[in-house]
This record gives C-alpha cells, sequence and structure tokens, in this order.
C-alpha cells in the first residue's frame, strides 16, 4: 500500500524508492497506487520502477515523473547518477 510506503520513507530520510511490477493489472489498482505513492512522496523523493511489467507503465511513471528501471545494470547506473546528484545537492546546500 501506498500509505506504509511513503510512511517508511519519510521515516527513513530517503531519497529513492525502488520497486518492482510484475504483473499488470486490467482493473488499474496498479495505476492507482503508483498515482497515490508519487503523490504521498511529493517532488523530493524519486521513485524508480521496475520488473517485467514496468514498460506497461510507461506512459504513467513518465507521468507521474518516475523512472523506469530495465534491468539490473540500469538500475545500478541509475543509482549512480542519483547518488552523485544527490551528493552535489548536499554539498551545495553546505557551503
Amino acid at each position: 500500500p501506498a500509505e506504509e510506503i511513503a510512511f517508511a520513507v519519510k521515516t527513513s530520510n530517503a531519497d529513492v524508492v525502488a520497486i518492482s511490477v510484475t504483473v499488470s493489472s486490467e482493473d488499474h489498482l496498479i495505476a492507482k497506487e503508483l498515482r497515490r505513492l508519487k503523490r504521498l512522496l511529493g517532488r523530493e523523493v524519486i521513485l524508480a520502477v521496475g520488473g517485467n511489467a514496468a514498460h506497461e507503465y510507461a506512459g504513467l511513471l513518465s507521468e507521474i515523473g518516475a523512472l523506469i528501471i530495465d534491468d539490473c545494470d540500469h538500475f545500478k547506473v541509475i543509482l549512480d547518477q542519483l547518488a552523485e546528484q544527490i551528493q552535489q545537492k548536499s554539498v551545495s546546500v553546505n557551503t
């Protein structure tokens, strides 16, 4: 559930949330939860979505500003880039 994930993110002060979507849903429940999760996370927290069904939600993920993870190697690249961005923000705030 989006609320539980968002609560864990806020209490842990996470910068990135990565989730896996492994099956598509005809009833739009996944799309609804992804929208809710991003809204609860706000603009400060990056949402990255991978899994077998992630590309089925590409339009929605783009709309809500989430990143799509293609595979494990791509995920590592994304994490490295995000770590660098977060570090740069931290340096600019502290100077």
